[in-house]
């Protein structure tokens, strides 16, 4: 039954109602026709302004109804789409549940696979670990016997070094004995030669003193020592190159520091860096 329908049951029901309570009041009270027609005129026109205001109201309840079933269906077919969304999301998830069980599947299989591997790995680490160990006390005797080895070495080079200087001292030693064969010889062919050389001033004895040949220009040789080391002009040096005699420098120029001469009777060419010696004592 419809809104509508029973409103307009309402309605009768309260006119029925009324009706028999004017019915009754006929009945009981003495007609005044003239006031009852006015009275049921004005009745009537209440009981018409009530109806009209019923079907006002049936009018609006109505319209409230259609709006209610029109948001009904809006909302039934909202709901339907939702539901529709949810089968298809409920679809898909299924098809993610199935793959995800199939890897889970793969992943169960690999896990065994790698069980098994990892056994044989632990098998296989304490087979090296026996085999480091084996390595490791191989490496401490090898260790040992390098630190001797390196002991006796040590001991190999000190006396190297000592066998070094000894030599370097005799060669030294070779080398003042060459100037000197080279200084006798040189007097020895002098005196064969019978020459009339003039004889020369004898030089003061002095210091033995080491230079250096610091620059060679023509015939002019200067060295790194002077005054201040006792050189003094007429001095002789001996020029010699390792174990060989190069030539002999006459002092012509003393300063504090250095000094210059001239060569005389040379073996070589007097290089930069050459050795010079006043005495080969």
């Amino acid at each position: 039954m419809s809104t509508l329908t029973k409103i307009c049951v309402v309605v009768l029901v309260v006119l029925v109602l009324f009706s028999a309570t004017v019915f009754t009041q006929q009945a009981v009270v003495v007609t005044n026709w003239k006031k009852a027609y006015q009275a049921e005129v004005e009745r009537r026109r209440l009981a018409e302004a009530e109806a009209a205001n019923n079907q006002l109201t049936a009018t609006v309840w109505q319209r409230l109804y259609e709006r209610q079933r029109q948001r009904a269906e809006a909302n039934a077919q909202n709901l339907q789409s939702t539901i529709d969304q949810q089968k298809g999301e409920i679809s898909r998830l299924s098809s993610i549940a199935a793959d995800l069980s199939g890897r889970y599947q793969d992943l169960n299989a690999n896990l065994k696979a790698l069980e098994i591997s990892l056994a044989s790995e632990v098998r296989l680490n304490k087979e090296l670990s026996a085999q480091l160990r084996a390595q490791r006390d191989k490496n401490i005797a090898q260790a040992n016997e390098l630190r001797d080895a390196q002991q006796r070495n040590s001991e190999l080079v000190a006396r190297n070094e000592e066998l070094e200087r000894e030599a370097r001292l005799l060669r030294q030693q070779a080398a003042q004995r060459k100037l000197e064969v080279a200084q006798l010889e040189e007097k020895i062919r002098k005196l064969e030669a019978g020459g009339a050389k003039p004889v020369e001033a004898p030089i003061p004895a002095g210091p033995k003193i080491e230079a250096t040949v610091t620059a060679v220009e023509n015939n002019v040789v200067g060295l790194n020592v002077g005054a201040a080391s006792g050189v003094k002009k007429g001095m002789r040096f001996y020029i010699y190159r390792g174990e060989e005699f190069v030539a002999y420098v006459r002092v012509e120029e003393v300063l504090a520091s250095s000094c210059a001469g001239i060569i005389e009777d040379p073996r070589l060419e007097v290089q930069q860096g050459d050795k010079a010696t006043t005495s080969l004592e």
